[in-house]
């Protein structure tokens, strides 16, 4: 398979190809060629080359840069190493009959699972003005509000999140009740936190426990739901009400 005048090598059966491109000791990339004069049978194709006399000694340096490109379905897994390039030091013009060489190997290469990226990273959420009485006892809730983490996604890519409390902190980890901030110049609504739900089932999100949401089919946009509101758990007075929490997306 070749792209961009360079040869893609498979890395298995990953659905992850990748090129060989040789730098020499001036940086200069080299790419792979393909031409039948630089063809030496099977996979290779020669990188650079430099002559050196019989009668004298010479340092090479040699350095090579993987370039990786997706040239199907991505499989996750273990790929074991393989040589990408060789230093060779043939003997003859014509028909080379190689003395030395020393192998370049990729290592053992770990694919993992398709991921998904955040389409928004900052999600602001406006639970509006409420009065104290909407909030006439302990364990009662107001201004429900449905909002959503956007994602676009691989296809067949396992959905994890894991949902913390800003530095204000959490009232009640498994409840999913974050504290209020408190600045310098706010009254923060004592007795009174945001509570995290999950949009689908709406049961209170755990604080800091990873939760699984999805496997994606085809891939695409994806939507995590979740919902907040106003929590009372203790004595309620007038004041500004700001809560921040983090969320960090995982893929298995």
């Amino acid at each position: 398979m070749t792209s961009i005048s360079r040869k893609i090598f498979k890395l298995g059966d990953s659905g992850i190809g990748y090129v060989v491109i040789g730098v020499d000791d001036t940086h200069d990339e080299k790419p792979v060629t393909t031409t039948a004069d630089r063809f030496w049978g099977g996979n290779a194709r020669e990188l650079y080359t430099t002559e050196i006399r019989s009668d004298s000694t010479i340092n090479l340096n040699a350095a090579l840069r993987l370039e990786f490109y997706k040239i199907g379905p991505i499989k996750p897994g273990r790929y074991s190493q393989s040589v990408a390039a060789a230093i060779v030091a043939p003997r003859g013009s014509r028909i080379p009959s190689v003395t030395q060489e020393f192998r370049f190997t990729t290592g053992m290469i770990t694919i993992n699972a398709p991921t998904c990226s955040v389409d928004n990273s900052t999600i602001p959420v406006t639970l509006g003005r409420i009065t104290t009485m909407q909030l006439p006892y302990v364990g009662s809730t107001a201004a429900e509000t449905l909002f959503n983490i956007p994602l676009t996604c691989e296809p067949k890519a396992n959905v994890f999140m894991t949902l913390e409390a800003g530095r204000q902190g959490a009232y009640n980890l498994m409840q999913g009740i974050i504290e209020l901030k408190r600045g310098l110049n706010e009254r923060a609504r004592d007795g009174v936190g945001v509570q995290i739900l999950d949009g689908k089932t709406n049961r209170p999100i755990h604080l800091g426990e990873k939760k699984y949401y999805t496997t994606t089919g085809m891939g695409g946009p994806v939507n995590i739901p979740l919902k907040a509101r106003y929590y009372r758990y203790g004595d309620v007075r007038a004041g500004v009400a700001n809560a921040t929490a983090t969320f960090t997306m995982s893929y298995e």
